[in-house]
């Protein structure tokens, strides 16, 4: 686990975020998407920071960084739901700008909605010490 959770950790932030930051300065869509490729690279960045240094001595702690990968995976998943959603979206026949713009922003929503609602389904006390951490 701790091998992949490096590997994992070491292509979100060396090569997924910087290419995802690259990618929101140049992306089509105009501003919208431009912020949009921004906003993920930003958010992916912060979740994979906040779970590796949750479980990094001295704090090591586990339920925070359960919750912090749930997220982080979340948003790496956002990729694939923004090509089910862009194919969604050309079959119900949207115009490609509205279909880009839409399908970007709604996988960012739709993973960061789905994360939040598997954290949330976690028993409460476990949860609560999880919400400590975090502030």
């Amino acid at each position: 686990h701790r091998k992949a959770g490096r590997v994992y950790v070491l292509s979100v932030l060396l090569l997924l975020c910087p290419t995802g930051f690259h990618l929101g300065l140049y992306a089509k869509g105009g501003l919208l998407g431009k912020l949009g490729f921004l906003t993920l690279a930003v958010a992916s960045s912060h979740t994979t920071l906040a779970a590796w240094r949750a479980v990094m001595p001295p704090e090591r702690n586990l339920p925070a960084h359960r919750v912090w990968m749930i997220r982080s995976f979340a948003l790496a998943a956002s990729a694939i739901s923004f090509r089910v959603f862009h194919l969604i979206g050309y079959a119900a026949g949207l115009s490609e700008a509205t279909n880009y713009i839409g399908s970007l922003w709604l996988s960012i929503f739709a993973n960061a909605a789905a994360a939040e609602w598997i954290i949330s389904q976690k028993q409460p006390s476990t949860r609560n010490s999880e919400l400590q951490t975090e502030s």
